[in-house]
Formats: structure tokens, sequence, C-alpha cells
């Protein structure tokens, strides 16, 4: 059941820094904003898309199909489910216990009223599912950021079939696919959203990156890392740079569009014009 994937330590310092952005894009609206923290969510899922498949593809080399479930999704449950679950029983007690400490009980009511979503990790289709029952769909501050742990879990459900019932190449196909796909799904989804409530683009960006497939990309990018040799790669300092000269103006064109054309930013479009408003909206986040 052990592993001989090296612990990668540069990674502990990536994820610090998007931890660390990813709260101050949380931070209250009306002391700092921080537009694009977000977007190092999907630093995390591109790690976790790679650090997956590198274990996946060494349990296929050693172990049959029973115990190549057995020990993924053991060792998934042991790292996962202590603290996430240990964090939801916290603020159930205390929504319990606080009974005439109104901060505490907004705080804690919304773990209770999403239960059932934040129990069977399916919180990432809570706004989604809540609008068309005509149920409150807003997400508050103690569980706003478990979608990403939903995501997380459903990629895990799937993908370990995907390693050890493909062939190496026909997995490599698969994984490029997905990378191609998502952006125009993620396209099409946005005016399907759009068109089916124009008046909360919060509810439509919401959705936008938290259903599955709107992220299948980035985990794709980290399981291609996985999968192919990158040897090749001559002059890898100088594609870096080409690579980040090309970010900055997708970037670019995002704000120019989401500004010049929907006439807003990207921490209203997320948040809301009222979060912005508020004066308490701290964020207490964790990334296994």
């Amino acid at each position: 059941m052990s592993s001989s994937i090296k612990y990668i330590k540069p990674f502990d310092g990536m994820r610090g820094i998007g931890v660390l952005m990813i709260i101050l894009y949380h931070f209250p609206g009306k002391y700092i904003t921080i537009s694009h923290g977000w977007e190092f969510m999907q630093l995390f899922f591109v790690m976790s898309g790679y650090l997956i498949t590198m274990v996946l593809l060494e349990d296929k080399s050693k172990y049959s199909f029973k115990d190549y479930s057995l020990f993924f999704y053991l060792k998934r449950i042991l790292r996962l489910f202590p603290l996430y679950f240990a964090y939801l029983f916290f603020w159930i007690i205390v929504f319990i216990f606080s009974k005439g400490i109104v901060l505490l009980q907004l705080a804690s009511k919304e773990v209770v009223q999403h239960a059932p979503y934040l129990f069977t990790y399916t919180y990432n289709y809570m706004t989604f599912v809540n609008y068309f029952m005509g149920w409150d769909y807003k997400a508050g501050i103690i569980t706003t950021h478990l979608w990403t742990l939903s995501v997380e879990e459903q990629f895990y459900l799937v993908f370990p079939f995907f390693v050890y019932f493909l062939e190496k190449e026909t997995l490599k196909k698969v994984v490029l696919a997905a990378i191609i796909i998502a952006p125009v799904f993620r396209i099409f989804f946005y005016f399907f959203l759009k068109d089916i409530n124009p008046n909360d683009i919060s509810w439509v960006s919401q959705n936008l990156i938290r259903i599955p497939f709107s992220q299948m990309d980035s985990i794709a990018i980290g399981a291609a890392l996985a999968l192919f040799k990158l040897d090749w790669i001559k002059k890898p300092v100088r594609i870096f740079w080409i690579a980040t000269l090309a970010v900055v103006m997708v970037y670019a064109g995002n704000i120019a569009y989401v500004y010049f054309v929907e006439g807003t930013d990207y921490y209203t479009i997320t948040f809301g014009k009222n979060w912005q408003k508020t004066g308490l909206h701290t964020t207490i986040y964790f990334h296994i």
C-alpha cells in the first residue's frame, strides 16, 4: 500500500501562495480586492491531477484492480474525510449550542441548511439545483469554499477507472481531448446559464466554475504532465515566458470583456454587489 512517488517539496510553496491569494480574494471587498486570486484554485486542480495520475499509474503496474481500487479509495478516505467531516460537525455543534448569539447562528446555519449537499460531496451543485427548486442558493462564509472538495471527490470517483482500463496512449488522447473540450464547454455553458438567470451574474459565474466539466481541463493538464515525457523541451525558460505572455493576454481579454461588455468586475461577478459592502467576510480555507 506504500507508494514510491517522491514528495515534491516545491508544491508546498505553490500551495502556500495559492491559499494566501484565495484568502485575500475572499477578504472583505471594502478593505481589499484581489480580483484574480481565485484562479489559484485551478493551480490546486492541476497539482491534484498530476499527483493522482502519478500514483494511479504506479499502482496500476503493481496491483490487481481490486487492490488498486481498495488502496486508492482507502487512502483518499483517510486523507480527506476526518478533517472535512470534523469541520462540518464543528459548525453543527456551534449551531446547536449558540442559540441567542446572532453572528454564530448566521454563520453556522448554512451547514445545517445545506447538509445534504455537504455530506454527500455534491455541494458544487447546490446553487444550480436550489435555484430551480426555488430554495435559497446563496453560499455563506463558512461553506463557500467547500465546492472545490466536491469537485475533487467526483474526480476521484471516475478517473481511477480511466487510468486502469485504458491503455496509456488512449489515456493521453482522452486527457488532451478534455483540455480542448473544457474551454469550449465553458463558453456555451456560460450563455446557457445567462439565458436561464440573466439577472444574477453571480449565480451564473458560480455555476460556471463549479460544474466538474468546467474544471476538467485543469485536472487534465496535471494528468498530462504525468503522462507525457517533457524531456524533449530544449528551452523551457523561453516556453515559460511565452506561456506567461499568453496567459496575460487571455486575462487582459477577460478583464476587457467583463468591464466593457458586462459593465462589472470579477469580484462583483463572484460575490454580488452586497458582498462588497459587508464588514465581515472571512473564509476558513483548507485544501487537502
